[in-house]
């Protein structure tokens, strides 16, 4: 209990540390990726190997780009905060020692049947 004590206190200011950097870093690229992915979105409406030949299916295309432009800033602020949580989550958790904990099988019938 006293090394579990000691541990944290000597890797608690250097997660810290991390995370401010982690967030930096992500608050950084929140505005690359909107605008990386507005043009993915663009691109696949003027895209000719796209399998979008009806007009019905580019309006729809076209609306789902209107959400996102509108929509898409919130969410990607949002994942700042959800991002910066599961990294120090991470920073803490220890991989699993026991292989029996590990299925291995993820692959089922069922899913299979499902897909």
């Amino acid at each position: 209990m006293y090394n579990t004590f000691l541990c944290n206190l000597l890797y608690g200011p250097i997660g810290i540390l991390q995370l401010i950097i982690f967030t930096i870093g992500n608050v950084c690229f929140v505005p690359l990726a909107y605008i990386g992915h507005v043009f993915a979105l663009i691109q696949t409406v003027t895209d000719s190997d796209e399998t979008m030949d009806e007009l019905s299916e580019k309006i729809e295309r076209g609306k789902t780009i209107c959400k996102f432009i509108f929509i898409g800033p919130f969410m990607l602020t949002f994942s700042i905060f959800t991002d910066a949580y599961k990294f120090w989550i991470n920073l803490y958790t220890q991989p699993s020692d026991s292989e029996a904990e590990v299925n291995l099988n993820l692959i089922t019938k069922e899913s299979i049947e499902l897909f």
